[in-house]
């Protein structure tokens, strides 16, 4: 897991968005319709408070770990927001109005995950989740918006910034957290985290020799465990990630026979007094140049595979 930056200062496109649906909001309660339907009297109530005070720049950008008690305190107020009811039309009303918004063009979602500085899936730490503009002009390629308190359960925090986690598809589909409950299984928002260090890699090997490095890497049992009592043994089992990062365990056993190198410092000196007159390194440049480690965790967030790769990496002693 990688943290995501919580910084509390609104980025201005995010305001730009709020005030664009604000007015939306506004229209609504104005005409007392959504489309053709009539505005449902509890969910006017509703919009009408929003529009109040300050009440909707709080509901969007409520902090996460205010999330879920001001979703609860909210449902006790208006009680169409308890509705699970598809059928309803109250409850169609509220998904129109927050959910179908999520997915217009209105809601600046490329922008949206470039300003979180985060390149790969903050869930698994190893699919780009990277915004990339095509030069012909057609849609970007961009990650997905995982809503950690479902869509379905809460409509209304569907746009409320620090309940989206930029993700890839894998996370946010079926094989993910697509049917899972993030209330009943305790999950840990990205945005809580402080640092990469609540679970850890390591792996476990069956053979003392191979003939080659495939039949070391088939020898390689990855294991993955919550740490500092962090509380992610959920997001380990929800994401599976020790069934995902078996299936690196090629890169496993690279890692294992560098370690059996055993390169003293000597060698790394020499590397870099070589490399000198093109490029000055520094021993954090050699384990990227020479071992393909990066070891920085602030870092972790920008390669794929990186988390996993440095703590084998410690355990193995490449480094």
């Amino acid at each position: 897991m990688i943290p995501l930056n919580k910084d509390d200062i609104c980025p201005e496109f995010y305001k730009e968005f709020v005030s664009k649906f604000e007015k939306k909001v506004r229209r609504y309660v104005e005409k007392g319709r959504i489309g053709k339907k009539k505005l449902r009297p509890k969910v006017k109530c509703f919009l009408e408070y929003l529009l109040s005070d300050d009440n909707l720049m709080s509901l969007l950008n409520c902090p996460a770990n205010e999330l879920k008690p001001h979703a609860e305190e909210l449902c006790k107020t208006f009680d169409i927001l308890r509705l699970r009811d598809r059928e309803h039309l109250a409850f169609r009303q509220i998904r129109r109005i927050f959910v179908d918004n999520t997915y217009t063009t209105e809601f600046p979602k490329a922008d949206f995950i470039r300003a979180l500085d985060i390149k790969v899936c903050p869930y698994c730490n190893r699919s780009f989740i990277e915004c990339i503009d095509k030069n012909d002009k057609s849609s970007p390629i961009k990650g997905q918006l995982d809503h950690f308190y479902s869509k379905e359960r809460y409509p209304f925090l569907a746009l409320s910034r620090f309940n989206l986690i930029p993700c890839c598809s894998d996370c946010n589909g079926v094989g993910g957290k697509f049917t899972v409950d993030a209330d009943e299984t305790k999950l840990i928002n990205p945005y809580l985290l402080e640092d990469t260090n609540g679970m850890k890699f390591k792996m476990e090997i069956t053979k003392s020799s191979f003939a080659n490095i495939e039949e070391c890497a088939n020898s390689i049992k990855i294991l993955v465990e919550e740490t500092n009592q962090s509380g992610l043994e959920q997001n380990i089992k929800t994401f599976h990630l020790q069934e995902i990062y078996q299936s690196h365990s090629d890169v496993a056993a690279e890692i294992y026979l560098k370690g059996k190198l055993k390169m003293p410092q000597i060698y790394r000196q020499t590397i870099i007094a070589m490399l000198k007159p093109i490029i000055s390194i520094t021993e954090h440049d050699f384990n990227q140049l020479v071992l393909g480690i990066e070891d920085n965790p602030k870092n972790f967030k920008n390669k794929p595979l990186s988390k996993f790769k440095a703590d084998l990496a410690k355990d193995e002693m490449v480094f």
